[in-house]
C-alpha cells in the first residue's frame, strides 16, 4: 500500500480514537481550558503519532540461507505485476481533490471576512474599537477584530462587546484556523469535523464564562442570546456571539464546574499514546553465528519480509540485472591473499534499489571468506544510480539477492 495512503488511514484511527475516548469522558464536564487543549492536542498528536516508530533489537542465531541465483544474473524478490487500473492513484487523486476544494473553501470564507473588516468603519464602545458594518449580520470577532452590525453597535448591548472580547484575549481564531487547515487533510474524516464542532462549542463556553465574571447578571445575558438566535453571521471561520448550540450554552452556564477527580480522566490520553506507539513499534532483527555479523533484517510486527508487487523493475543503464552484472565484473578486484590462497566461489548479497535509485543495505547473505565478501559489498556498494522500481505509477524500493561469483582461471592456478 501507498505510504502515504497508509499514513492519512493511521491518522484518521488514531483520530476517531481520541475522539471516542473524549466525547466518552470529558465533553459533558465543565473544563473547558482543559478540554480545549485536549482538543487540540488529540489532533496534533493524531497526525504526529505514525511518524513515532519505536524500534526495539532482537538477537537470533542466523539460519543457513541458500543462494538460489543463477551465475552471471540478479534475482528481483519483488515479483513483476501486470499494469492496470490503479486503485491507489484513484485514492490519491480524490484525496488530493478534497484537501484542494477544503482549502479553498478555507480561503475564500478568510476573503469574505476581510473584505467586510475593510469594509467596515471603525467606532469606539465601552473604551473598545468595534468595526461597524452596514450589513445585517451577527456580530462576530476575528483575530484582533470585532465587527458588529450598525443596529447592534447602535444597541449599546455591553454582552456582545463583552463577548467577543473574550474571543480575541484567549485567541479561539488561531485555534480554529488550526482546525481548519488540519481538517483538510483529514477531510473524509468525521472525527475531526465533530472534534472541530466540540472545539468551537468550548470557545463558546469560554466566552458565555467570561461575560458572566464580568458582572452580567446571568438572566440577561441568557435572554441576550435567545434575541440574536435569529440571525447568522454566515461566516464559518468566525466567532460568532450567534451560535447553533444556544440550549447547551445556556444549560453548561448553570452547570457546577467538574471535580478534580472528572479532570483525571484526561489520563485516558496517555494509553492511547503507549498503545499507538506499541502497535507502530518495529523490530530489528541482529543475527548471530554467522561468517558475516553485519548481516540484519528489519521488520515491523513480523520477522518476514514485506514483499509487494511492481510494475516496472529497476533498471541500470537502460538495461537489466544482466547489464549490472557486467558491470559488477569490469569493476571488480580479486583480494590478493584470497588469490593467493587459492580461495574461489560464490558470495551472495542482498541489496536494495531505494526510489532515489541509490544502492543502499548491502548484506552478505552467503559468504565465502571475509576477503572476499568485503570486495563483492565494496563493489556492489559503488554502484552507479539505477533508474528506480515503479509500483502503481510511484517509485519503490525494490530488493534483489545477487551472486559475485570469484574464480581463479586454471591457468592461473598452475602459475
Amino acid at each position: 500500500m501507498n505510504a502515504f495512503i497508509l499514513y492519512e488511514l493511521k491518522v484518521a484511527v488514531i483520530l476517531t480514537a481520541f475522539y471516542l475516548c473524549f466525547k466518552l469522558l470529558l465533553s459533558r464536564e465543565k473544563l473547558h481550558r482543559m478540554n480545549r487543549i485536549v482538543i487540540i492536542a488529540s489532533v496534533l498528536l493524531s497526525f504526529a503519532l505514525p511518524f513515532c516508530i519505536i524500534t526495539l533489537h532482537r538477537t537470533v542465531t542466523a539460519p543457513e540461507l541458500a543462494a538460489e541465483a543463477t551465475a552471471g544474473n540478479a534475482e528481483a524478490i519483488l515479483a513483476a505485476s501486470g499494469s492496470g487500473f490503479s486503485w491507489e492513484l484513484m485514492a490519491i487523486a480524490v484525496y488530493s481533490a478534497g484537501v484542494i476544494a477544503v482549502l479553498a473553501s478555507l480561503l475564500v470564507g478568510i476573503k469574505r471576512v476581510m473584505r467586510v473588516i475593510q469594509d467596515s468603519g471603525r467606532r469606539e464602545m465601552n473604551g473598545s474599537e468595534v468595526l461597524v458594518c452596514d450589513e445585517n449580520i451577527a456580530p462576530f470577532s476575528w483575530m484582533k477584530w470585532i465587527v458588529m452590525s450598525r443596529s447592534d453597535f447602535e444597541s449599546g448591548n455591553n454582552h456582545i462587546l463583552e463577548h467577543e472580547k473574550a474571543h480575541i484575549r484567549m485567541g479561539h481564531s488561531k485555534d480554529v484556523l488550526l482546525m481548519d487547515i488540519l481538517a483538510a487533510f483529514q477531510w473524509f474524516n468525521p472525527s475531526i469535523w465533530l472534534l472541530k464542532r466540540d472545539l468551537r462549542a468550548i470557545h463558546e463556553y469560554e466566552a458565555d464564562d467570561a461575560v458572566l465574571k464580568a458582572g452580567a447578571n446571568i438572566k440577561e445575558y441568557q435572554y441576550s442570546l435567545i434575541r440574536k438566535a435569529v440571525s447568522a453571521s454566515g461566516y464559518s471561520i468566525t466567532n460568532s456571539f450567534n451560535h447553533s448550540i444556544l440550549k447547551n450554552r445556556i444549560t453548561m452556564m448553570s452547570t457546577s464546574k467538574a471535580s478534580v477527580m472528572k479532570g483525571l480522566r484526561v489520563l485516558y490520553i496517555l494509553p492511547l499514546v503507549c498503545g499507538t506507539l506499541a502497535l507502530n513499534a518495529r523490530t530489528v532483527i541482529d543475527y548471530e553465528g554467522s561468517e558475516n555479523p553485519s548481516i540484519k533484517q528489519a521488520s515491523n510486527q513480523s520477522t518476514a519480509p514485506a514483499f509487494q508487487p511492481v510494475d516496472t523493475k529497476p533498471s541500470f543503464r537502460g538495461g537489466d540485472a544482466n547489464e549490472f552484472a557486467k558491470w559488477v565484473m569490469e569493476n571488480l578486484n580479486y583480494p590478493a591473499e584470497a588469490k593467493a590462497a587459492g580461495i574461489q566461489g560464490r558470495v551472495t548479497l542482498k541489496f536494495t534499489v531505494t526510489e532515489s535509485g541509490k544502492i543502499a543495505d548491502v548484506i552478505v547473505l552467503s559468504g565465502v571468506h571475509p576477503a572476499l565478501d568485503a570486495e563483492a559489498v565494496r563493489v556492489i556498494s559503488s554502484s552507479p544510480d539505477w533508474t528506480p522500481g515503479m509500483s502503481k505509477g510511484t517509485k519503490v524500493p525494490v530488493t534483489f539477492t545477487f551472486p559475485v561469483i570469484f574464480s581463479i582461471k586454471s591457468e592461473e592456478k598452475t602459475k
